[in-house]
């Protein structure tokens, strides 16, 4: 499903690139010869736009406990604390009213101030800058923590289980579960979220791409490293070091988005204060910078629409 996605979207989007077309809108209106299809597009600029809007709120968690890792916060802690202390971060709510903590809007406009930021200095200097950046950084944490957790043993630090008892849980293939609609409607939700299809993200950076590139082979190397990334590393780090620590029942019980907040500050906690603070700081940055990459190629469609249809420069359109 994503391999053939990816191919449409990069084709429209370098496609659209020849007119001078970067957005949703413009695209559309050049592929179908109708103006009229231009409003179709319009929903390529508000789902990015909105799923960036609480996109950046979450990033900020993972900023802010980066900054926690390093500073030592969760020192001493036990699971409950830990996961008190994430209750706390983010505000205590009564009814439909919200009351946020200060450090998380603090971290949130910090998050906010340095995605507009990247955004206003355009596509060289801003978002290839960052990607330049934030990208070796991911794979060296990623790296970091998955070379740690594979090489866990049952007794160490107080681990009860060896590592490869959580790797067994991911990946022994369960046949069965083919038969399952839900198995298969999960893959797809996770196909359309990790590789940003069906929103004008894909489009908007294939319409930077020059008449002759190659979008078969870039779409597949853009696509095999992202599912890499998130599926094959991503699997290797939060759920072999829980198991090692908390037990196999304990994860299906409890597995959860949350869990990286809650939970893994506390297990870090066992490889003494220098490899905690290095750990928290690499599962946390790698976090952050995956989602700033994400909310990235979510503002550059909003951007572009501004400066294509408006003639706003980057800076005011920012």
């Amino acid at each position: 499903m994503g391999i053939p996605l990816l191919w449409i979207e990069w084709s429209m989007g370098r496609f659209g690139g020849q007119f001078g077309h970067h957005s949703a809108p413009g695209m559309l209106k050049e592929l179908g010869k109708q103006r009229w299809l231009k409003y179709f597009g319009i929903f390529g600029i508000f789902t990015n736009l909105a799923i960036m809007s609480y996109y950046a709120y979450i990033e900020s968690w993972t900023l802010g406990y980066a900054w926690h890792s390093i500073s030592g916060t969760f020192s001493g802690m036990d699971m409950h604390q830990v996961s008190s202390y994430f209750d706390s971060y983010l505000g205590t709510g009564t009814g439909t009213i919200i009351n946020f903590s200060e450090q998380a809007i603090l971290f949130f406009l910090i998050t906010l101030a340095l995605n507009i930021w990247v955004l206003s200095r355009g596509v060289n200097k801003g978002i290839e800058m960052a990607a330049k950046i934030g990208m070796p950084l991911l794979f060296i944490f990623a790296i970091l923590l998955t070379v740690r957790a594979l090489t866990l043993d049952a007794g160490e630090n107080g681990a009860i289980n060896n590592a490869s008892v959580g790797l067994n849980f991911l990946w022994y293939p369960n046949f069965d579960s083919l038969y399952n609609p839900k198995v298969w409607l999960a893959a797809a939700g996770q196909v359309f979220f990790t590789l940003s299809v069906g929103m004008g993200c894909i489009q908007c950076y294939a319409a930077y791409l020059k008449k002759n590139d190659d979008i078969a082979l870039n779409s597949l190397a853009a696509g095999f490293t992202n599912e890499f990334v998130e599926i094959v590393l991503g699997a290797s780090i939060i759920v072999p070091i829980a198991v090692s620590y908390l037990g196999l029942d304990w994860i299906q019980a409890n597995v959860g988005f949350e869990m990286g907040f809650r939970t893994m500050p506390t297990l870090f906690q066992n490889w003494g204060p220098i490899l905690a603070t290095i750990a928290g700081l690499s599962w946390f940055g790698l976090l952050f910078f995956a989602g700033v990459t994400s909310s990235l190629a979510m503002g550059q469609p909003v951007m572009a629409f501004m400066e294509d249809s408006f003639k706003i420069k980057r800076g005011a359109s920012s």
